[in-house]
C-alpha cells in the first residue's frame, strides 16, 4: 500500500512544470489527482476567483471524492513593468 491511497488531492497550476510533477508524484503515492490549470488540465481553475475555486472544488468532489489535500501551487511571473 502506498503512503497515500485513498487521498484526494487538488493541485493548483498543475498543467505544466512543477505543479504537473507534484501531482505526478501525489499520483505515485496513490492519491487520486485533480490536477488545476487555467486551461490544459482536468479541472479548470482561476486561482483569482472565488466561484471558480468553488465550481472546481465541488466538480473534484462529484468525480474523485472530498479533497483531503491541497497544494497551492498557482503562480505568475510579470516580466517588464506592471
Amino acid at each position: 500500500m502506498t503512503a497515500l491511497a485513498g487521498e484526494v488531492a487538488i493541485v493548483t497550476g498543475a498543467g505544466q512544470g512543477l505543479g504537473a510533477a507534484i501531482a505526478d508524484a501525489l499520483e505515485r503515492e496513490g492519491a487520486l489527482v485533480a490536477r488545476t490549470d487555467l486551461e490544459g488540465a482536468d479541472v479548470e481553475l482561476d486561482v483569482r476567483d472565488r466561484r471558480s475555486v468553488e465550481r472546481a472544488v465541488v466538480a473534484v468532489a462529484e468525480t474523485l471524492g472530498e479533497p483531503s489535500v491541497l497544494i497551492n501551487n498557482a503562480g505568475l511571473n510579470r516580466i517588464g513593468p506592471s
